[in-house]
């Protein structure tokens, strides 16, 4: 939950839904189901237009088993879970899509920086190669740390004392 709120936090590039797929592999990558159901059909069964999509022949299938069935709509259930799970499906496929996208995205965005980053790398390398300079910071932060233990029981102890001597 929140993951697309730190990707823009971060400022990763992200594909814009509308102009999928945009890299020719993409296209290549889903390949979208056929339309099953004619335009006639869908007009016919009164389909609103936010449910034309490549699961409406499953739907007209659902739609015409419940006119049908009419007082006993339970059972159009099988119909009911093939429309749905074609849905999911397509879900799943526009997901991955997505992702797959966004990754190629910043795969692109990485390889334009790494072409700027090259004196910083070198700069990285320099210090990691500097060994003694992080054995230092390393020694240093294991010496002062029990120092700094036995400094602030002591002044949690103090403390104490001096708010048990108030109260008591």
């Amino acid at each position: 939950m929140g993951a697309h709120l730190v990707r823009r936090y971060w400022g990763e590039p992200e594909p814009d839904p509308l102009t999928m797929p945009t890299s020719p592999i993409g296209e290549q990558f889903q390949e979208r189901g056929v339309m099953v159901a004619t335009a006639e059909q869908m007009d016919m069964a009164n389909l609103p237009l936010a449910q034309r999509d490549y699961c409406a022949h499953h739907l007209i299938k659902f739609m015409k088993c419940k006119r049908d069935m009419w007082p006993n709509i339970l059972a159009c259930t099988d119909e009911r879970h093939e429309w749905e799970y074609c849905q999911h499906l397509d879900y799943v496929q526009r997901m991955k899509q997505y992702e797959r996208e966004r990754r190629l995205l910043v795969r692109q965005a990485r390889k334009e920086q790494n072409g700027s980053r090259v004196t910083s790398v070198r700069f990285l390398l320099s210090e990691w190669r500097n060994k003694s300079f992080n054995y230092f910071i390393i020694k240093i932060s294991l010496m002062v740390m029990p120092i700094f233990c036995v400094f602030f029981f002591f002044f949690f102890f103090v403390v104490c004392a001096i708010v048990a001597s108030f109260i008591s």
